[in-house]
């Protein structure tokens, strides 16, 4: 006969595996709602919004997409907005590139749509892919707008390392199916809305956003994206903070006082190793263009009038 510890590992275990497997599953990628082109062996899905001005390319963070800037898009009047899925991230296709390889991938996509030019707004990572660009390529950026970038000094601590570690574990063939059938999805999903929260805080999550998460962000193509991004990330900075003085091309930077991913400080210092740089500072967290989208539009409009 069953002990009492017995039973209760049981019905502990029984439980934990109903959970994961109902909470903890991700539900099918929606069609994809944009456009797709072939850039860098890579098949990069992009939505552009219809504008006869100045195109305006808007790149995400780590994790996210290109439905991050929706809010911002919906009100860029005449000018030609258009936001792409990062290679791994999203919608795209054909796996992570490497940051050096981001880099080099945004003139490729500027040229397959006929783009000579174009101001560049960057939200958390993709400020510091937009100051690469404008470092090896500055030739096809007109201005920037960065909001909440990454750099300045900044860098990953050992707990976002390790997590990032467990993830590419986590992608193994083996390891993968277990952890499908154990607690990988519970960890997924608590593991995502702890981060949620904290890159929202002090404002509340949008719910659209953590909508996406089970239906993109925690799929296995966007956490090995995100797993790469993070486990070269100090080394990418460290890089970007020895470049920036030396980038010519004009900036404004937009910073918030209650960010915690990228405490202001950080965005302080990047912005002051800038040669031609406005900073715009305002109150609240690191989620800007959902939380201020009106700030991100007067400034990308600001950033065209300098062109």
């Amino acid at each position: 006969m069953l002990d009492m510890n017995t039973l209760h590992f049981s019905f502990s275990l029984v439980t934990t595996l109903l959970v994961n497997a109902v909470w903890g599953s991700r539900r099918p990628k929606p069609p994809a709602p944009g456009k797709f082109v072939e850039v860098a062996g890579r098949r990069i899905h992009y939505a552009e919004r219809d504008g006869t001005g100045v195109p305006v390319l808007f790149l995400h963070g780590m994790p996210g997409t290109h439905l991050d800037f929706e809010p911002v898009l919906a009100l860029m009047g005449d000018a030609r907005p258009i936001a792409i899925d990062r290679p791994g991230y999203g919608w795209s296709e054909g796996g992570p590139l490497t940051f050096q390889e981001q880099i080099d991938m945004v003139p490729a996509f500027l040229e397959a749509l006929n783009i000579n030019r174009a101001v560049l707004v960057g939200h958390s990572f993709g400020g510091l892919l937009a100051l690469g660009v404008a470092r090896k390529h500055a030739d096809v950026v007109g201005s920037m707008v960065l909001v909440a970038p990454s750099g300045g000094g900044l860098r990953s601590g050992p707990f976002r390392l390790a997590a990032a570690r467990l993830v590419t574990i986590m992608q193994l063939p083996g390891v993968r199916h277990a952890m499908a059938l154990t607690v990988g999805g519970l960890i997924r999903r608590v593991s995502a809305e702890i981060d949620l929260r904290f890159a929202f805080a002090p404002d509340p999550p949008d719910t659209g956003y953590r909508a996406r998460l089970n239906e993109l962000t925690l799929h296995d193509d966007n956490l090995e994206a995100m797993a790469r991004d993070r486990l070269s990330y100090n080394a990418n900075i460290a890089w970007i903070d020895t470049q920036t003085p030396l980038i010519d091309v004009p900036s404004i930077t937009v910073l918030a006082t209650g960010d915690r991913p990228i405490p202001i400080r950080h965005g302080r210092q990047l912005a002051g190793s800038l040669r031609h740089n406005r900073t715009i500072e305002l109150e609240g967290g690191h989620m800007i263009p959902y939380v201020s989208p009106d700030v991100v539009v007067r400034a990308a409009i600001e950033a065209i009038g300098r062109l």
